[in-house]
């Protein structure tokens, strides 16, 4: 992940928490790829055969996701109104994107719809614990500072464009809405890693030269071959592996949600 992210190693490490989970997971033919934007994460996945569709809102992604041996056409749609028959996939996947969903009820209800009786929806998102596990956010709250700690919710939902943070117990009544059935509901990312990711998007997203973000410079610096991108790929390996290490502890809950669900036959 940090070959492709070495700018950002915020996401390839909250990345990498999702791709050990999506190990385990085998999901039938054909897929859709609800939220592919360049198709990355999917090339990782889902089998490279070119049996997959992605959907994405993004053309500038989409260009880059229809060269890739994932998939066997992509499709520039929303999500509420998805171009497909009903019944045409066997599952629906989807990485780290319905946190970002607004009208999330209407696209699961589309997800419901393209789905084949027993189809597998699979997705990952952020949990209900996630602000919360902010520390500026505990340290406002512990302080009697409500206030405050509203304020930087709203300024890092807006920064991450995050609508949605759901348990799993309301997961499954969006899900039953849908005429889904959640099998699996498995927590990830603690709440030291959570703190660590979030105190490390944020200052390397803080704009420091020129109206520039530092992720920014950095892509720029290798762009321009001044610095090689494998020496941001070892400082960042060396200074942050240790936070894919931490284990959540029993009946802790994590900062993300990595749920299955099924379509009622």
């Amino acid at each position: 992940m940090l070959q492709s992210h070495y700018y950002q190693p915020a996401i390839a490490l909250w990345r990498s928490l999702e791709l050990d989970l999506w190990q385990d997971c085998a999901l039938p033919q054909p897929i859709l790829d609800v939220g592919c934007g360049n198709g990355y994460v999917a090339s990782l996945v889902l089998p490279q055969d070119g049996r997959a569709v992605g959907l994405d809102m993004v053309q500038s992604e989409l260009r880059i996701a229809r060269h890739l041996a994932t998939y066997r056409g992509v499709v520039q749609s929303v999500g509420d109104a998805m171009p497909f028959g009903g019944e045409q996939f066997a599952s629906v996947f989807s990485n780290c994107v319905v946190e970002h969903i607004p009208n999330l009820d209407e696209v699961l209800a589309e997800i419901g719809r393209c789905l084949r009786p027993d189809g597998i929806f699979a997705f990952t998102t952020v949990s209900h614990r996630f602000l919360e596990m902010l520390g500026p956010i505990g340290r406002f709250r512990v302080t009697g500072r409500h206030a405050e700690a509203e304020a930087y919710a709203q300024q890092t939902n807006a920064r991450l464009g995050h609508y949605n943070y759901h348990s799993p117990e309301q997961w499954r009544e969006k899900l039953a809405s849908a005429g889904l059935t959640m099998r699996e509901a498995t927590y990830f990312a603690p709440a030291p890693f959570i703190a660590s990711w979030e105190h490390l998007d944020v200052a390397l997203t803080r704009r420091v030269w020129r109206g520039r973000r530092q992720i920014d410079v950095y892509r720029r610096l290798v762009a321009r071959k001044l610095v090689p991108r494998g020496l941001f790929v070892w400082y960042w390996y060396q200074r942050y592996r240790h936070l894919l290490d931490m284990p959540l502890l029993p009946a802790e809950e994590g900062g993300g949600l990595f749920i299955v669900a099924e379509r009622s036959g």
